[in-house]
């Protein structure tokens, strides 16, 4: 399973180029800064808590973002 790392926001900014933020709408208590420029393969077997259900809206930002980040929409 591929994963992107995800860390609650404490500081009020604005998400970088290759962020993007989750919140209530997805489930969430506090808004979440996900770094979409790096993603991590883990075994599904470590992952144990789930906190939110991303919204389809946000998962299409979010590969939209990944693409971006990466170049892979000139390619």
């Amino acid at each position: 399973m591929e994963i992107i790392l995800c860390s609650t926001q404490r500081a009020s900014r604005a998400p970088n180029a290759g962020e993007v933020v989750l919140d209530s709408a997805d489930g969430l208590n506090r808004a979440t800064l996900c770094k979409c420029d790096l993603i991590y393969a883990v075994d599904r077997d470590l992952l144990h808590t789930q906190r939110g259900q991303v919204t389809a809206e946000r998962r299409r930002e979010i590969v939209s973002v990944i693409v971006g980040c990466h170049g892979w929409n000139s390619i």
